[in-house]
């Protein structure tokens, strides 16, 4: 296993303000192109850019990924499990309109949402079920194609980063990722070592002790 694996959160979305939004299939805002062509552009002239962009089926995602993979020339592969965290029945309400219809639920929820989840939606161990096999392929395919990049969420994000690190699920909110910014892991064939976090260009990577990252409050993934 060498190179390194790219997790880009997907660009800024339309219809998110105050909404709960996990596969609550939301386009890309015509502002969320900069950023990520800026991010594209970094990797080309300080790295050679990934060969494989691997994307959540989300249109958030999958657009975002179809922006890098053309400026990178990159083959473009989608896999449904890279999705962010189902809310099932609240996927698409506002939050103030469930917190008034289904304040309990909601109460649970955000008391450890890694063992609730909203009425017909997943726990956030369902999440890192979901997420650990396609995490074993993407590191499979890492050891043949080099460097790869997966667009996907910040649920998704945040808690394939416990399972890289090791780390309590629990913790997985202790971190922020922002649109169109990136964690990078360094691959080699005995180690992931997280190098950088949420940054907007590729060549800004600098060597960064993942446990010194700054926590921040939980948020509400999309």
């Amino acid at each position: 296993m060498n190179g390194r694996l790219l997790l880009i959160r997907h660009g800024e979305p339309v219809g998110h303000a105050g909404r709960c939004v996990g596969h609550y299939d939301t386009d890309l805002a015509p502002s969320a192109a900069q950023p990520l062509l800026r991010l594209a552009a970094s990797a080309i002239s300080a790295t050679t850019p990934p060969r494989v962009v691997v994307a959540s089926d989300l249109r958030r995602a999958a657009r975002s990924a179809a922006i890098l993979g053309r400026a990178w020339n990159a083959e473009l592969r989608v896999d449904p499990r890279l999705r962010e965290v189902s809310f099932g029945n609240w996927e698409g309400r506002l939050w103030d309109d469930i917190a008034r219809d289904d304040a309990s639920a909601m109460e649970a929820w955000g008391s450890d949402w890694t063992r609730f989840s909203a009425p017909g939606g997943e726990t956030g161990a369902a999440l890192a079920i979901r997420a650990r096999p396609a995490l074993h392929d993407l590191l499979t395919l890492a050891a043949t194609a080099g460097d790869i990049a997966v667009v996907t969420h910040a649920g998704w994000i945040r808690v394939a980063t416990t399972i890289l690190l090791r780390e309590p699920l629990a913790s997985a909110f202790d971190r922020t990722i922002d649109y169109a910014r990136a964690a990078i892991f360094d691959l080699d064939p005995t180690n992931v070592r997280l190098i950088d976090w949420n940054i907007d260009a590729l060549d800004a990577m600098r060597a960064t002790n993942a446990s010194a990252l700054p926590p921040t409050q939980p948020s509400a993934p999309s």
